[in-house]
């Protein structure tokens, strides 16, 4: 029977030792890990929907693995289904305008020259008499002393319009008001925003007080903001009232009026867009809710234009009011002694007109949708991460962080590929916040050292023999 020298059986021993399975103690840590991996990307997959955060991710990832140029992405909330709709100019798709000068009333028709609100009255009953249905009125309607009776005509007139818009002048003061009607009217709910409210100019006060009131469904946007400075270079079109909701500039709401939007379906995206509707315009906005405006870029194009105080001449045989015009009429002063009254220049007017009519909006048809992977699948995709992360721990330091790298990079082409090949989507920030947890968990490692004690009978043979 062969014999091992006592020197060799000890190395023998140790040999044996090394080739044993982990012990207990490794395994729970692997064991660990794996848990620690699964918990975080379901984490994700469970709760994520409630970070506005990982919700701008999966969306910038999206945007970036599909065909994004000209292209506006939106997720449904309720059925978990993001749409692709490609952009284009549809200048026929709004409403068409149609302009009422107010001049300085040479022949003398109007009660006095600014007009009077019992002269405003009479234009929009003759306005609404001819069929008028959508009215953007673009000059300051406030007067000094006590309005009386005309204030309550001029009301009442108001009311009568489908969509009567006027403006207002904002600022933000000590003490907050009560927000007007016409303004509540306007008002965009806050479940409609995104992104960084925070930024947007705030007010509580209009300057000077609203003396129109019961004015029915008719609508107020602001056309100032007088608690920020103006510039010449851009133009705020949104701002929040205290704890209301978002105010529309009178442009906005005169785009909304145009594309036939009520302020619930307006969509705002802070930094970003405003959009009309899931199929309406999308006109871009700064982080502050501006957007950007050259006096000199655009052309004031209206298809016919009307003296106003030509309105209260004409005279009408007794028949009956002509059929509803679906035109957007804007009421806007071209006298020098009436341009005072303007609430917006000539060439923000024309701007609004312009952006109406060429922002870009959803094309028909071209939409592309992405159903969200059932549960079990994002499961799944969580699990081998998970055992991937298993196998690297046993790793050397260098290749350990080498594979988790490639791992994130990877998760990258997954989303691409099931996009492209069954339209569906998943939470890249699930995957991700599982290979970070298992990257940065560090499992402890023993060293590989003896005792002196096994070492000490060791009778090594010298190496040249007597």
């Amino acid at each position: 029977m062969m014999t091992h020298p006592p020197e060799t059986a000890d190395l023998a021993t140790l040999a044996e030792k090394h080739s044993q399975p982990k012990s207990p103690y490794k395994m729970r840590s692997y064991l660990a890990l794996f848990l620690l991996t699964m918990m975080a990307g379901l984490a994700v997959i469970f709760y994520g929907h409630r970070v506005r955060l990982i919700h701008d991710v999966d969306i910038a990832c999206i945007k970036a693995a599909a065909p994004s140029e000209g292209r506006l992405y939106l997720l449904d909330e309720k059925s978990q289904v993001i749409t692709s709709h490609l952009l284009t100019q549809q200048p026929d798709k709004s409403r068409k305008f149609k302009l009422i000068t107010i001049t300085d009333d040479p022949d003398q028709i109007y009660e006095r020259t600014p007009p009077s609100p019992l002269d405003y009255a009479v234009i929009l009953h003759r306005l609404h008499h001819q069929g008028a249905e959508n009215i953007v009125i673009n000059t300051q309607l406030t007067w000094d002393g006590d309005l009386g009776i005309t204030a309550t005509a001029l009301s009442n007139k108001l009311a009568e319009f489908t969509n009567a818009n006027i403006s207002l002048n904002l600022t933000r003061g000590a003490a907050t008001h009560e927000l007007p009607e016409a303004l509540q009217q306007s008002i965009i709910p806050f479940s409609n925003v995104s992104g960084n409210v925070k930024l947007l100019p705030v007010v509580n006060q209009v300057t000077p007080p609203n003396a129109l009131s019961n004015t029915g469904k008719t609508r107020a946007g602001f056309s100032k903001i007088e608690s920020i400075p103006e510039t010449t270079d851009v133009i705020p079109m949104i701002c929040v009232w205290q704890d209301k909701g978002i105010v529309p500039s009178i442009e906005l709401l005169a785009i909304m009026t145009a594309h036939q939007i009520n302020p619930d379906q307006v969509i705002i995206h802070c930094g970003k867009y405003i959009q009309l509707g899931h199929d309406g315009p999308v006109i871009p906005i700064s982080k502050f809710g501006e957007i950007s405006f050259s006096s000199s870029a655009h052309q004031l194009k209206i298809t016919s234009t009307t003296a106003a105080e030509n309105l209260i001449t004409r005279v009408d045989t007794e028949k009956a009011p002509t059929p509803a015009d679906t035109d957007v009429y804007l009421i806007h002063a071209v006298g020098e002694k009436t341009k005072a009254t303007n609430a917006i220049s000539a060439e923000r007017l024309a701007a609004m007109v312009h952006w109406s009519q060429f922002s870009p909006t959803p094309a028909p048809g071209k939409s592309i949708q992405y159903q969200r992977l059932p549960l079990w699948a994002d499961i799944i995709i969580i699990f081998d991460i998970a055992l991937a992360a298993w196998f690297f721990a046993s790793l050397s330091r260098g290749n350990r962080h080498l594979t988790f790298a490639l791992t994130a990079l990877l998760t990258f082409p997954l989303l691409i590929s099931i996009m492209e090949v069954t339209q569906h989507w998943f939470s890249i920030s699930a995957p991700l916040a599982a290979i970070i947890m298992a990257w940065l968990t560090l499992l402890p490692r023993k060293k590989n050292t003896h005792p002196i004690e096994e070492y000490s009978n060791t009778n090594p043979k010298p190496i040249i023999s007597e």
